[in-house]
């Protein structure tokens, strides 16, 4: 999971003195003594944070449980949920899982790959199918997510694209090759933004 500065500091502004409840906070893709690290630094921004993740966590405020059938005896202003939704086997039963634990007029804040996105497109166009992560059980698409987000329960405050950060969490020669495909496809992006890698959606409970 790579977010750009720009759209990692509306995150953090939108969770700014709220209390937290983060789902997928232990495998982000970066150490979590770094400070690169996603749920340490929702834990600066929050008033309080909380973490679930099916992963073990050295973090007392991460309890390793699944999204499914999590329970916490209280609610929470904000949640958050970083590239997980399509790593789920039961969708439907997770949101509605996470709405009890949200507050009424609180915030559900989600990203995910985007399936059209230009990475997505080329591999089918060199024929190599959509090669994505062997882990995913469902891809979504902007309208695919807005559904489900509705059926179960959820009303659409905001939803936008995400492009490629320069960087992201790459090191060594893996870097200059995030560098060249941000070049490279920002004036693609910048013109069709279907064609982004990831969506992010806000949600409110109905």
């Amino acid at each position: 999971m790579n977010f750009t500065k720009k759209d990692f500091k509306f995150i953090l502004r939108s969770v700014k003195g709220k209390k937290l409840l983060d789902i997928g906070s232990a495998g982000q893709g970066n150490s979590q003594d770094s400070d690169s690290w996603v749920f340490g630094k929702l834990e600066r921004a929050a008033s309080s944070t909380k973490g679930i993740d099916i992963l073990p966590c050295d973090r007392k405020n991460v309890i390793q449980a699944s999204a499914e059938d999590f329970k916490l005896n209280e609610i929470f202003s904000v949640v958050t949920m970083f590239d997980v939704i399509e790593h789920l086997d039961n969708v439907g039963i997770t949101l509605k899982n996470i709405k009890n634990h949200l507050e009424d007029d609180g915030s559900f804040i989600i990203t995910t790959p985007n399936i059209m996105s230009i990475g997505a497109v080329l591999d089918v166009i060199c024929f190599r199918g959509i090669c994505g992560n062997p882990t995913h059980t469902l891809g979504y698409n902007k309208k695919m997510l807005k559904l489900i987000l509705e059926n179960n329960g959820f009303e659409i405050k905001k939803m936008k694209y995400l492009g490629y950060p320069l960087f992201g969490n790459h090191k060594g020669i893996r870097k200059i090759f995030s560098a060249l495909r941000m070049i490279s496809t920002y004036p693609l992006l910048l013109i069709w933004k279907d064609f982004s890698p990831t969506l992010m959606v806000i949600v409110k409970p109905k």
